[in-house]
């Protein structure tokens, strides 16, 4: 996947119009969720991702190699986003780590049988207690199912600062639900990849 996303990465900067639509394709429907879950403004989101496909396309020959090229997106997204934010005034943060919402809502399939329900229902009301920013490292660890590196890359702060964040959002859960040990993670690992998009 490294090695087909770098030939996808380096066609776009030669000036390849088919992999930038390939990029397009391939990463367009998380963007827009991603940005929706920071903003919950779908014409902010809709007018950002427009402005960064324009900016991927002029700039292309003066882009470097990127590792992942969901993780370069989503800081990219982020970034503009929150200038679209602070030029429309829709915003007091001072950076653009500072969202103060991040959503969390997820449409489950409706199932008496459902051996989880009760499960999703316990996570899903704690998670929304969470701050912001650990609902974010949340969703990118656990739905996104992203690497440390790569997450350190989209939320724009240091790797051990990713593990730490987890960490800290995880011991807020057990906090939250009274659970020790490795409860928490089991259901994050357990329940969150598998949910329906909003």
């Amino acid at each position: 996947m490294i090695l087909e996303e770098l030939h996808i990465w380096n066609a776009y900067r030669e000036g390849d119009q088919n992999a930038l639509a390939t990029i397009y394709t391939n990463y367009f429907d998380l963007l827009m969720e991603y940005g929706i879950r920071l903003t919950g403004d779908v014409e902010v989101v809709s007018d950002a991702l427009h402005d960064l496909f324009l900016k991927l396309w002029a700039n292309r020959s003066a882009q470097g190699e990127v590792a992942q090229i969901k993780a370069y997106l989503l800081v990219s997204l982020r970034h503009i986003i929150f200038n679209l934010l602070k030029k429309q005034k829709k915003t007091q943060n001072h950076s653009p780590e500072d969202f103060e919402n991040f959503e969390l809502q997820f449409q489950w399939p409706d199932n008496d049988a459902d051996l989880y329900k009760e499960h999703r229902e316990k996570l899903m009301m704690a998670l929304n207690q969470l701050p912001a920013r650990q609902k974010e490292i949340i969703y990118l660890r656990y739905v996104q199912e992203m690497e440390y590196a790569d997450i350190a890359t989209a939320m724009d702060i240091t790797l051990n600062s990713s593990y730490k964040l987890v960490h800290k959002a995880i011991e807020s859960l057990k906090d939250i639900i009274q659970v020790s040990g490795p409860v928490i993670p089991l259901m994050l690992n357990t329940l969150l990849p598998a949910f329906k998009k909003i």
